[in-house]
């Protein structure tokens, strides 16, 4: 599956990116895919897997890969960081060119354990079509693979902090910072009541990466009565309750 956006969260799903400018056909991109779009396991040194990208064009193309960390925007949404490379990653190949309908499979090592126990990146594969036109916009394709090197059950540490709540176009949010060492969904549910009565509801699940934070929706402030409200929020990673957060609220002051 190919998605010409942005992933929101960490879904793990391979997509492609034209990286020239203006509008270009999705069937162009169609022919360029990714085997697996995601690793996961444990974090230990050595083998980490193997990623498969396939030229299903009609030509040849030159490609480019990297290991590069991910940035998150606090609408929890993740982009490769492409001005640094995944420290501790080692690809066994960086630059080749795939002639028309072939593969190559690109071999992902970890040089050794990060300190903090865990590691959440991706692989970048950079795919540029030979035969373009000189004088027209050269066209590239960037095709994402996802990282997620987990800690040990041992080192695995849940630590999540909860931020200031926030109304943006009518969404209660709350910021939450990830200070621990796992990607593990962040769930929970939350509860807002005043004198006039009380909500109550569940968290949907996002991914926040260790040591960013992301402003997690909780409810939509229609049909509340304006007021102050106390918001109880608990935050979960897996069937863990990592922390209470108590909050006063003001809707539609």
């Amino acid at each position: 599956m190919h998605r010409r956006q942005l992933l929101t969260g960490l879904a793990g799903v391979a997509f492609v990116l034209p990286l020239a400018l203006g509008r270009q056909d999705a069937g162009a991109a169609s022919g360029l895919t990714l085997s697996p779009s995601v690793i996961e396991r444990q974090a230990t040194s050595g083998r980490v897997g193997q990623i498969t990208i396939t030229n299903g064009l009609s030509r040849t193309v030159d490609v480019r890969v990297a290991a590069r960390p991910w940035l998150q925007a606090r609408t929890g949404a993740v982009t490769p960081d492409r001005r640094r490379t995944l420290s501790g990653i080692k690809l066994s190949t960086r630059t080749f060119a795939m002639p028309a309908r072939s593969s190559r499979t690109v071999r992902v090592d970890l040089s050794k354990v990060p300190t903090a126990g865990s590691l959440y990146g991706n692989v970048e594969f950079v795919a540029t079509p030979r035969g373009q036109k000189k004088g027209q916009v050269k066209v590239s394709y960037r095709l994402i693979g996802a990282l997620r090197l987990n800690p040990s059950a041992t080192r695995r540490r849940l630590a999540l902090q909860g931020g200031q709540v926030a109304v943006r176009s009518r969404q209660l949010q709350l910021a939450v910072r990830n200070a621990g060492n796992t990607a593990t969904p962040v769930t929970g549910d939350f509860r807002l009541t005043n004198a006039a009565g009380s909500r109550a509801g569940s968290i949907q699940a996002v991914r926040v990466l260790p040591g960013y934070a992301v402003d997690v929706p909780l409810t939509t402030t229609r049909g509340l009565a304006r007021g102050k409200y106390t918001l109880t929020v608990r935050l979960t990673q897996g069937s863990r309750v990592v922390t209470t957060v108590k909050r006063q609220v003001v809707v539609g002051g």
